[in-house]
């Protein structure tokens, strides 16, 4: 046997723990659950039954009946829009401020990526101590003042309320990506630009943003594909409600459960769940193609 052989057997029995895990825990649920988008019932029993019918019937109910599903469409794009876009610029201007000489900056650089460290389960009750109900913090001091029905979890408010508390969460280690970047930004070329008159403005535009800009297509692609797929902070901070401005594509599926029957919509459930993952993978797909050719990889 030659020697690449050898290599190559060696190769994939090193990997082979990880090849298993994949295709038992990612790739056959994967598979299972595409086959079961095509079925309809409520009960578990319904997959046992020889005349188990496929259909789109799933698909179509989708895209004409459910309402609340498309609804969260909206919201979830709003949401992961808002958290990007805002993040992103709220990271970069951090990420300005500390890469200067600063007296205290690892001090003050470790207060900004601190809160990223904090449980989602605990930066939401934190945030429904302070601003929900007539009895939080904040609603007793605005009362103090004066200032009464001011409620940041209603109908108009509740989302903005959610992106503010995944800001608070996650514009630290966004801003971890964006100084690193910043630091491999060349010094001759802001020198160079500096010689030729360019203020400030100029320099960050023409030679900083491009020079970070793979560090910032990282930034939103994975802050897009993780916003999209949200639950966790929504469903502890609203729930969805009131009547469904903060429901996400997720929480949708995950609501297909009726506890008080026992009843389990798996099918539509999985139907539900390939429209997300559809959507993403265009969604994905799309964005990469539109800012391929405008991100500089240091080649």
């Amino acid at each position: 046997m030659s020697r690449e052989r050898v290599r190559t057997r060696k190769f994939f029995l090193f990997i082979s723990p990880w090849l298993i895990g994949l295709s038992l825990f990612s790739l056959a649920p994967m598979l299972l659950s595409l086959l079961l988008s095509f079925t309809w019932g409520t009960k578990i029993t319904t997959w046992t039954s020889k005349a188990m019918n496929f259909s789109f019937r799933n698909y179509v109910h989708i895209f004409t009946g459910d309402s609340v599903f498309l609804r969260s469409i909206s919201n979830t794009f709003i949401y992961a829009f808002l958290r990007v876009v805002v993040g992103i610029f709220l990271a970069t201007m951090l990420a300005l401020l500390y890469n200067h000489e600063l007296k205290g900056k690892k001090l003050y650089r470790t207060m900004a990526y601190a809160p990223s460290l904090i449980p989602v389960a605990a930066a939401s009750s934190i945030w429904i101590l302070l601003l929900k109900g007539d009895s939080s913090l904040i609603q007793r001091l605005l009362a103090e003042i004066g200032v009464l029905g001011f409620d940041l979890f209603s109908k108009g408010m509740a989302l903005f309320t959610v992106v503010a508390l995944d800001l608070f969460c996650s514009v630290g280690s966004t801003m971890i990506v964006v100084l690193a970047s910043l630091q491999s930004v060349p010094r001759e070329l802001e020198e160079a630009a500096m010689i030729d008159g360019a203020n400030a403005f100029h320099r960050f535009w023409n030679i900083t943003v491009p020079m970070i800009s793979s560090g910032l297509m990282f930034s939103s692609v994975t802050g897009f594909i993780g916003a999209l797929q949200t639950y966790a902070k929504v469903q502890l901070l609203t729930g969805g409600d009131p009547e469904y401005a903060t429901i996400t594509m997720t929480m949708t599926v995950l609501s297909r459960y009726n506890a008080t029957t026992g009843n389990l919509a798996l099918g539509y459930a999985c139907a539900e769940a390939w429209v997300i993952f559809t959507i993403i993978m265009i969604f994905t797909v799309i964005y990469l193609k539109l800012l391929d050719r405008k991100v500089y990889y240091g080649d």
